[in-house]
């Protein structure tokens, strides 16, 4: 992306010709000029090659997002009715992979070749559920099974 000086803008009164990649991070200290940059830019007095009709009567080409206009516009109502069928839509998906007989006796089998008690082994879900500070002292010399549980 080439970008050439077109008009002065604010505290930009000249600027070499450059060019960019597709992908650049502007970055410098406070009062340095990248917002003035980037208004230019908007503004056509700075012009880049990917938007040549950007100006002050066409700023569809080259579009500014500061923290004001990043701030999420959601004027959704809050409904207590949708967390509850998220929450139930959770349980539902538990309760699938909870009966699915195979992924069941994958656990099991994971949970007998780290030698488990027999507790574990009956309800492999429970498992689950210890912390990995629990799963240490059970699995003896052994290293616990990472995949399954979280610090």
């Amino acid at each position: 992306m080439q970008i050439s000086f077109s008009a002065s803008y604010l505290s930009i009164n000249s600027f070499p010709t450059i060019d960019l990649p597709d992908f650049c991070l502007l970055t410098g200290l406070n009062g340095t000029g990248k917002s003035h940059f980037l208004q230019a830019l908007q503004a056509g007095s700075l012009r880049a090659d990917c938007a040549p009709n950007q100006g002050p009567n066409n700023q569809n080409e080259v579009r500014l997002f500061d923290w004001n206009s990043l701030v999420p516009q959601d004027t959704g109502i809050f409904m207590s009715e949708n967390l509850r069928n998220e929450r139930v839509d959770a349980f539902n998906q538990y309760n699938g992979v909870r009966s699915q007989p195979r992924i069941i006796e994958i656990l099991r089998n994971v949970i007998r070749q780290y030698h488990f008690p027999e507790k574990y082994v009956t309800d492999p879900v429970s498992a689950t559920l210890l912390s990995i500070q629990d799963v240490a002292p059970v699995c003896g010399e052994h290293d616990p099974p990472r995949g399954l549980w979280t610090t």
